[in-house]
């Protein structure tokens, strides 16, 4: 009765915020995480005015066990849904211990921890709700001339799964983490900037 209560306070929450959370009854996701998600996803969607720019009520679905290696995931067209992989968002010290270990390998950006998932993720809805072309920003913050040049530096100034794509998706959703979620990468900082006066002007074309 009590874990109802607090899944039912959960959503409450979540309404309050202009956020629909999916998944979250009937489920063992850890309500901590949950709560963590609700605030910092909340923090952007009131800074960039998410909310008046997309069609649907912006949702955090817990339903889904996603790849194993994935804690998060959107989808391009669908910027109102965050996908957390509920097997992952079970238990706190156990999601905190696997972030660490790829931070450690510089596989995500230094500084971080497992906070910043949801902070890259919306650095993907940003992009794909306000057209930014990650990569073009990333070229002239970096001062780099071509794609091979571009990823070198993105790899050793910010991490490894930036360079994922080469199109620059996950540069912008790394740089997203690293500016809100800790992170010591200069260049996020720079990306970011360059970023918010894109947004300011109404977006990319």
């Amino acid at each position: 009765c009590g874990n109802g209560n607090q899944i039912f306070d959960r959503l409450e929450y979540a309404d309050k915020k202009n956020i629909v959370l999916a998944g979250v009854k009937n489920s063992n996701v850890s309500l901590e995480i949950v709560k963590d998600n609700i605030d910092r996803v909340s923090e952007l969607l009131e800074k960039y005015r998410l909310a008046e720019m997309l069609e649907y009520p912006f949702t955090i679905d817990y339903s889904h066990s996603l790849r194993a290696n994935d804690f998060a995931e959107t989808f391009p067209g669908t910027g109102h849904i965050l996908y957390m992989n509920k097997d992952a968002c079970r238990n706190k010290e156990a999601l905190a211990k696997e972030y660490k270990k790829l931070v450690d390998k510089r596989f995500f950006v230094d500084g971080t921890d497992y906070r910043a998932i949801p902070y890259h993720e919306m650095g993907h809805i940003i992009a794909d709700v306000y057209s930014i072309d990650p990569k073009d920003i990333a070229m002239r913050v970096s001062g780099t001339k071509n794609t091979v040049e571009l990823m070198e530096f993105v790899g050793k100034n910010l991490s490894i799964y930036a360079t994922k794509d080469l199109d620059g998706s996950e540069i912008i959703a790394e740089c997203f983490a690293s500016v809100y979620g800790g992170g010591k990468s200069e260049f996020a900082l720079k990306f970011v900037e360059e970023c918010d006066k894109i947004i300011l002007q109404g977006g990319g074309q």
